[in-house]
């Protein structure tokens, strides 16, 4: 997505506070001071106090009035008040030893989880969705229902986590 396309954007960032979803966020939080594009970012985390801590404090000398945190969890209907032009979804069960002893529980999580926010996208009439998928997810539909989908694969990565 250029730059120039979020500048006065709404972005909601789900799974806000995992290593993925909080690199995006502070990432649009550097955007926003470095290059004034006065990003709005909703962080969509299932702890508040968690997302606070990682999202509003980050060292920053002042509070943080572009990002608004959002409770809740994508396994569940959505309910974001506030207008949202993209949505990077980033919330996916990660644990690796759930993948070895629940794989279908992840699977199901996983693809339950993207169809609600989905189906977000769809009620909200944004203008993009990015996802950052765990490798048993199927995407091949996902075109279909939202054509701006795209899609950044983590699986190369998740194949080197070592269970402890």
């Amino acid at each position: 997505v250029p730059l120039e396309s979020l500048r006065g954007k709404t972005v909601l960032v789900t799974g806000a506070s995992g290593l993925i979803g909080r690199m995006m966020v502070w990432g649009l939080q550097f955007l926003n001071e470095r290059e004034k594009t006065q990003i709005r970012i909703l962080a969509l985390v299932r702890d508040r106090e968690k997302g606070e801590r990682i999202l509003l404090s980050g060292g920053a000398e002042k509070e943080r009035t572009d990002t608004g945190i959002l409770t809740g969890d994508v396994g569940e209907k959505l309910c974001v008040q506030e207008p949202v032009d993209y949505i990077i979804h980033t919330a996916s069960m990660t644990a690796s030893r759930s993948f070895v002893e629940q794989p279908v529980e992840v699977a199901m999580t996983n693809i339950y989880g993207t169809r609600n926010v989905l189906e977000l996208a769809r009620e909200k009439a944004c203008q993009n969705f990015s996802e950052m998928l765990s490798p048993v997810f199927p995407p091949f539909y996902i075109p279909f229902i939202f054509p701006s989908f795209q899609i950044a694969s983590v699986s190369v990565l998740r194949a080197d986590y070592v269970l402890s």
